[in-house]
């Protein structure tokens, strides 16, 4: 029985949906994924395209950790078919996880072009204004941290090019959307205060990896057991952050009654 529950926590997709209220961009569909880690659901992924299409989003934006630091040039080959897929649906946007920075340090940024040869939008610390007849938003993607975690003097921190790309993304009228892999970068610090972010989407926690009643997530990086901010939706300061709890488990380690998640934000 235990088996059984096990099989299924890690392959029955589920689609989380969230309305989000805006001012000016109704009607919007957003898919959210996060936190692949090359697992596969169907020969090809086929499962997760054929869920993906049935929403027939305006956007998929994709959260980052869909390239570990040990991929190799198969598991890579085999992202970028994805993401061709993916792409005959809507527009791909794609922003930083910890595992990509990993994979970044070690081998270089060649799949960033690959990426983007493909028609992928790669958005790090980097932004794309998006209008349609029914709505008007910045879309952008952050891996660092939203606040001044190491302790500089301020007018340093003022000065680095993470401040640089936050002031200049969050200043507009338009409907913000800030892709951002761990949500840390935000629930600690001044961050939800400084910034005046109309979304936040993260992935990073994996919904507390084993969801126990009347408890929760049992566990997520940087927030430990039973972490406050490890699926859903959540009012920070200025903005509302929604926490994927994405697609894979930990490693050798599966989920357990934490189905694997595709989610979607309609802005209304």
């Amino acid at each position: 029985m235990l088996l059984l529950l096990f099989v299924l926590s890690n392959t029955c997709l589920i689609t989380e949906n969230y309305q989000i209220r805006t001012q000016d961009s109704s009607g919007f569909t957003i898919v959210f994924l996060s936190d692949l880690h090359g697992k596969e659901f169907g020969r090809d992924n086929n499962r997760l395209i054929a869920k993906i299409a049935e929403e027939a989003p305006d956007i998929i934006c994709l959260g980052g950790d869909f390239i570990d630091e040990d991929n190799s040039q198969i598991d890579n080959e085999q992202f970028l078919r994805l993401v061709s897929e993916f792409l005959k649906i809507a527009p791909v946007y794609y922003s930083t996880g910890n595992h990509d920075d990993l994979y970044f340090s070690q081998n270089g940024r060649e799949i960033i072009g690959q990426l983007e040869a493909l028609g992928c939008r790669y958005l790090e610390e980097d932004y794309v204004d998006i209008d349609t007849d029914t709505a008007s938003l910045r879309l952008g993607g952050l891996y660092n941290y939203a606040f001044n975690q190491q302790y500089v003097p301020d007018d340093e921190w003022k000065n680095s090019d993470t401040y640089r790309f936050l002031t200049d993304f969050t200043d507009t009228d338009r409907t913000t959307v800030l892709l951002c892999h761990r949500p840390d970068s935000f629930i600690y610090g001044d961050a939800a205060y400084l910034w005046d972010i109309d979304l936040v989407l993260c992935g990073h926690t994996h919904g507390g990896l084993w969801r126990l009643p009347l408890i929760g997530g049992l566990i997520a990086p940087e927030q430990g057991f039973n972490p406050p901010y490890d699926k859903g939706e959540f009012e920070l300061g200025n903005i509302t952050m929604i926490v994927s709890s994405g697609l894979s488990g930990y490693g050798k380690i599966p989920r357990l009654f934490n189905s694997p998640e595709i989610t979607v934000i309609t802005l209304k």
